[in-house]
């Protein structure tokens, strides 16, 4: 039975206000069972909306950086929140914690949810990895991350519930039998899509996401050369946004240096429902993320888009999101550090249409059978009855 109209109200500070998982998956989610949602997240703006999906949208500009302009920042998060009267305040980040306890002290006494959609602690790690800032920053950022973790852990202990959207995420956090917990996959928003033949493909692989030192970016243009110098040629697309200016020089040195201008794309970020575009115009999904502490553990959305719209993937072996992978024989398991290692995957699987077809084939079935967001949608659901009863 559907909800009556109970007010939710989403925040976060580090997503857009149509990020793939709160406002596409989440939030239609809540809408489509009759719940009133608005979503308020960080902008380059001060502006509202109501979408196209009856969703109201606000997004309040950080002026600034520095602790003053922080704080600034916080307090219109949380007046904008109070302003909402919501029944449920949907958290989803870490930073935001700091309004939780004033959030749970207004005067209706609304529920608490915190969507922890990563390790806290292994990714600022990642962070000071990533930069690699000198020894007395790097010892003070390590404290740092460390304190931000235990802080997120005791803040979240005092909520109504938790959500991750990883199994080793949820058994970080304290154990509390009162409140509610759920592991909510990011599957696939993308199902029953038809896959573009092989032939009316553009590109011969493609990365989407995060462009940074661990995903694996830099040995991707390496395995490019490599295939080059065999005389194979091979089409790279790359979207998403680099970690830092110093990052992409790095990167764009190295494809200028191969002579590989001709064989690398590199597009800027694209609203999600995009990405479907330039998914179905690509042969083959990577993801050859670096076995950081981090990445072990995390399970990429990527690589169910990626299955869904076809695309055979190569993953990096030892990563608990690799048995994905095996489990749907779906593509093939690399050595992330290995570019040779990648070229031959990217080889083998071009040129032997017969695996392709069935790598494609096998994680279509795999994402719209099992691996897709309407399955995990109906957790979201009955958490949300039960925390409301």
């Amino acid at each position: 039975m559907k909800n009556n109209g109970t007010k939710v109200c989403m925040l976060s500070c580090t997503h857009g206000v149509e990020d793939d998982r709160i406002y596409w998956k989440e939030c239609l989610s809540l809408i489509e069972n009759g719940y009133t949602v608005s979503h308020i997240a960080a902008g380059k703006s001060n502006t509202e909306y109501t979408s196209q999906h009856g969703i109201f949208c606000r997004e309040i500009k950080r002026e600034s950086k520095g602790l003053l302009a922080a704080i600034k920042f916080y307090k219109k998060m949380l007046e904008a929140a109070a302003n909402e009267k919501a029944a449920v305040y949907h958290i989803h980040d870490w930073q935001l914690n700091i309004i939780g306890k004033k959030l749970t002290a207004l005067p209706w006494k609304p529920k608490i949810v915190y969507d922890a959609h990563e390790s806290t602690g292994l990714l600022l790690q990642q962070d000071i990895s990533d930069t690699n800032p000198a020894y007395f920053k790097k010892f003070i950022k390590k404290q740092k991350a460390i304190r931000a973790a235990n802080w997120e852990k005791t803040i979240a202990a005092t909520y109504n519930a938790i959500i991750t959207a990883e199994e080793y995420v949820l058994s970080t956090f304290k154990n509390n039998p009162t409140q509610l917990k759920a592991v909510i996959h990011n599957y696939s928003f993308f199902h029953n899509e038809t896959p573009l033949n092989f032939t009316a493909k553009k590109y011969d692989v493609i990365y989407a996401g995060l462009l940074a030192k661990n995903r694996g970016i830099s040995q991707l243009v390496d395995a490019a050369h490599l295939l080059k110098t065999e005389n194979t040629a091979i089409s790279i697309l790359l979207i998403g946004s680099f970690c830092d200016d110093h990052y992409k020089k790095e990167i764009t040195t190295k494809v200028h240096k191969a002579g590989l201008e001709n064989n690398v794309t590199i597009h800027s970020v694209v609203p999600y429902q995009e990405i479907k575009t330039y998914l179905s115009a690509s042969k083959i999904g990577i993801c050859a993320w670096q076995l950081t502490s981090k990445n072990k553990y995390a399970i990429p959305i990527k690589i169910f888009e990626y299955m869904a719209m076809g695309l055979p993937v190569i993953l990096s072996a030892g990563c608990v999101a690799a048995n994905y992978i095996t489990e749907s024989n779906s593509g093939i398991l690399v050595n992330p550090q290995d570019p040779g290692e990648i070229a031959a995957a990217i080889k083998n699987i071009l040129n032997n249409q017969d695996l392709y077809q069935s790598y494609s084939r096998n994680g279509h079935i795999a994402v719209n059978e099992k691996y897709n967001w309407s399955s995990e949608s109906k957790k979201l659901i009955e958490l949300y009855t039960l925390l409301l009863k």
